[in-house]
This record gives structure tokens, sequence and C-alpha cells, in this order.
């Protein structure tokens, strides 16, 4: 048997919300754009990241122009 983090689990029972929310009918997702709104509802979902998520970025700021 596979063992499964809480936070693994919540990402697993997203998937169809996922896959609904990326093929939605006139959506455009490149691969990236995808990743960082799964990431941020990862974030958004996990006890204590998101708030984690924001101290870094006011203690390190944010640089947008990353590619």
């Amino acid at each position: 048997m596979i063992a499964i983090e809480p936070e693994q689990w919540m990402v697993f029972q997203s998937l169809p919300f996922i896959k609904a929310r990326l093929y939605a009918a006139g959506t455009k997702w490149k691969e990236r754009g995808a990743a960082l709104v799964l990431s941020l509802r990862t974030l958004s979902y996990s006890q204590g990241r998101w708030q984690q998520f924001w101290s870094k970025i006011d203690q390190y700021g944010f640089n947008l122009a990353e590619g």
C-alpha cells in the first residue's frame, strides 16, 4: 500500500476540479501558468502554508521578471 500525505490527498481529491478548470471551454493555459495556479491552490488548502508563503514574500520580495 502506498502512503499518501494529507496534502497529497487533498491534491488527489482535487484532480476532477483541476481537470475541469484547465479544460474549460474558452480557456488556454501555458504549462507555467497552470503550474503557478495549481501551486497557489495547493498552498491555500495546506495548513499554515499560505501564511508561510506570504511571510517569505514579505521578507524577500517577489521578482515578476523571472522566466
